[in-house]
């Protein structure tokens, strides 16, 4: 992560954004231990971030 965040540094960008794309570029497109759950848990909080009203709208 210091390492995408050094490159998305030096290339002037915006840091923090890029840096959380090209990690998940490079997390996804790479086989790890227990992805197929990993990736169904962060589904679960998109969908349950996605049916909780926000706080705003109180």
């Amino acid at each position: 992560m210091l390492l995408i965040y050094g490159i998305t540094a030096s290339l002037g960008g915006s840091n923090d954004f890029l840096t959380v794309y090209l990690a998940g570029m490079v997390t996804g497109n790479k086989g790890f231990i227990r992805k197929r759950s990993f990736l169904q848990f962060h589904d679960g909080l998109a969908y349950a971030d996605c049916s909780v009203p926000s706080l705003r709208d109180a």
